[in-house]
């Protein structure tokens, strides 16, 4: 089961590197190139009313997990989704995904409303009773572009045009909203069994890793 884990290493890239950031990554001598097609990521994150979710992520807590309601395209309508279960140790993570389909979200949905649409449409009673003790807090969405090693051992993910809701109470939950359309982050993925040293693959961008997290970020940008 261990094997099953994969590494991920983050990047926040400086502004002045934004512009050519595919250069860069496309200049690599592990000659990364686009594997997918552009989209547009949502994400639903549900922490419980203590926050400790957040809280184990701020304190630096080696084992942790995050659960999240994520689809691709439009925010808003019928929307095939997935329920994910991220589980941290150290710097090595796993996803446990559980399909929703024809899940309605509206600008008016707010964190009951959610919670209802979800309780009636997951056919998996661990999922719903487990979103019983929690509550969705955010709502963001990004643009990612991919791309991959020639060996296809190594991903890429570059994401950007980040975009963060406040889910209420009673209103719809598009107030408060920060838009950070001068960040972007790009995460290195790989499997623990990846025998190359993955610094020499990290040698060649000329910014360093760091400790990222777009639930945490964004949670602190729509609650300030």
């Amino acid at each position: 089961m261990e094997n099953n884990y994969r590494f991920e290493k983050k990047f926040l890239i400086p502004y002045c590197y934004q512009n050519n950031i595919y250069e860069i990554i496309s200049s690599n001598p592990f000659r990364f190139s686009e594997c997918f097609q552009e989209r547009t990521i949502n994400n639903i994150y549900f922490d419980d009313l203590n926050l400790n979710s957040a809280r184990d992520n701020i304190d630096g807590n080696p084992i942790r997990s995050k659960l999240r309601l994520r689809w691709y395209g439009e925010k808003y309508g019928k929307i095939k989704s997935v329920i994910e279960k991220k589980i941290k140790k150290g710097n090595i993570g796993r996803k446990y995904f559980y399909e929703i389909n024809d899940l309605l979200l509206s600008r008016e949905s707010n964190k009951f409303s959610i919670q209802s649409e979800i309780e009636k449409k997951c056919k998996n009673l661990f999922i719903v009773n487990t979103l019983k003790c929690c509550k969705p807090t955010l709502l963001n969405s990004y643009k990612r572009r991919y791309f991959i090693s020639i060996d296809k051992k190594v991903r890429i993910t570059v994401d950007f045009d980040l975009e963060n809701y406040k889910i209420n109470d009673i209103s719809h939950f598009n107030i408060p909203f920060s838009n950070n359309k001068y960040k972007m982050i790009m995460e290195l993925k790989y499997n623990n069994n990846f025998s190359t040293d993955i610094s020499s693959i990290c040698q060649y961008f000329p910014f360093r890793t760091q400790k990222y997290s777009k639930y945490i970020n964004g949670f602190k940008e729509v609650n300030l």
